[in-house]
């Protein structure tokens, strides 16, 4: 083989050697869209979180849950986001008795104990709200009372 084709044959190599490392930095990391699709589910979390903390403060000052949770807003000396960070959709929110609601949301990705997307924030804060399948998934919870 001359000069030229051992060049050639370099270059095909070189090629091959950094899309192979760019699919499995890929495959590690994930798609910027996954990424994307991970920061709106966190988000979501969040914001259920802060809801149901916003529903046990007001739980704690009437003895009673809100009926939606628009008083939430007025009472809480916190910002909360009622609605989805992605479809602006309010979170649905339903009162299943006196002593028990649920909150919801419709999420993109994943996310279980141990989980590689979200093992950085899962079972942060209140840990009855953390795992999640795609898709619509609600949390039934009892009211605590607020500190």
């Amino acid at each position: 083989m001359n000069r030229s084709g051992w060049v050639r044959v370099l270059i095909v190599l070189a090629v091959a050697v950094v899309l192979a490392a760019v699919a499995a930095g890929l495959a590690v990391v994930g798609s910027p869209e996954q990424a994307r699709l991970e920061k709106l589910d966190r988000k979501r979390l969040s914001d259920l979180r802060r809801i149901v903390q916003g529903i046990n403060i007001y739980w704690t000052r009437h003895a009673a849950l809100p009926v939606s949770l628009d008083p939430l807003e007025e009472e809480l000396s916190f910002e909360v986001d009622l609605n989805d960070p992605e479809t602006e959709a309010p979170y649905p929110y339903r009162v299943l008795g006196s002593e028990l609601f649920e909150v919801c949301a419709t999420f993109a990705t994943e996310c279980s104990n141990g989980h590689r997307n979200c093992a950085d924030w899962y079972g942060q804060q209140d840990s009855r709200i953390e795992g999640h399948a795609p898709g619509e998934e609600c949390f039934r919870l009892a009211p605590v009372e607020a500190r």
